[in-house]
């Protein structure tokens, strides 16, 4: 169970594929506005594409690696600017720091 999402803008990092795409599109149903962070900018303009047309909200995609801060500061300056808010930030990576 998710609460209300409708509506709300979401952050999703590591969302182009993987347990972050299953949760984009789970919050996609419930009606969040959608942001797909990551590094493959292709995949991520994909599947923000598809999310948008099999769940009619709004969503957007952008290059993040989370590793990179000026990048995660740029990516949420861009979210800001779009849609004036971020609601939620899920951060789903599988990065691997030793």
């Amino acid at each position: 169970m998710l609460g209300n999402v409708k509506g709300k803008v979401t952050i999703i990092t590591g969302s182009a594929s993987g347990i972050g795409m299953a949760m984009a599109y789970k919050f996609a149903e419930a009606g969040s506005v959608i942001v797909i962070a990551d590094l493959n900018l292709d995949a991520a303009i994909l599947v923000a594409n598809d999310i948008k047309n099999m769940h009619n909200v709004e969503t957007f995609a952008l290059t993040m690696d989370v590793t990179n801060e000026k990048q995660v500061n740029d990516g949420v300056a861009a979210v800001v600017a779009k849609f004036g808010r971020v609601d939620c930030l899920i951060l789903r990576t599988t990065q691997t720091f030793i």
